[in-house]
């Protein structure tokens, strides 16, 4: 398979990629952006890392960045706090309620890939999980 075909079937991918920007339902009454929720799913994924490295993995400036992050800390959602031997970086950091509410928004997404992948032979499956695996190894950066 030469690198065109390969770039053809990724295309072919994009709606899955796409798939990924599921939308959350409202849940506890605590309506949040996708932004917001990017950012929640990445704290529980990446832990505690630096506003400038959360900010490029949801893709906002600095500046759109820390405000996205005052508006989960005024939620109660999120605390800021310095890196201990770097006072210059601050890291962000679920509060107890943040990691309630994330643990929601991540059980839904769940169920709903779930309910999508169920129709998988599990052959299928199994292929799909090859998949992901050998695509994990690519390194975009």
């Amino acid at each position: 398979m030469n690198v065109n075909n390969i770039v053809e079937k990724l295309e072919s991918i994009a709606e899955l990629i796409r798939f990924f920007n599921f939308k959350f339902d409202v849940i506890d009454d605590c309506e949040l952006t996708k932004n917001e929720i990017k950012t929640l799913m990445q704290l529980k994924f990446r832990g505690r890392q630096s506003l400038s490295y959360y900010s490029e993995k949801i893709g906002l400036k600095k500046g759109s960045f820390t405000s996205l992050t005052d508006k989960l800390e005024e939620k109660g959602l999120i605390k800021k706090s310095y890196i201990e031997h770097d006072k210059r970086k601050k890291i962000i950091i679920p509060t107890q309620k943040g990691i309630e509410l994330t643990d929601k928004f991540y059980n839904s997404f769940v169920n709903h890939l779930s309910i999508k992948i169920s129709k998988l032979s599990d052959s299928d499956l199994v292929l799909m999980e090859s998949a992901i695996n050998i695509l994990s190894k690519i390194d975009l950066s």
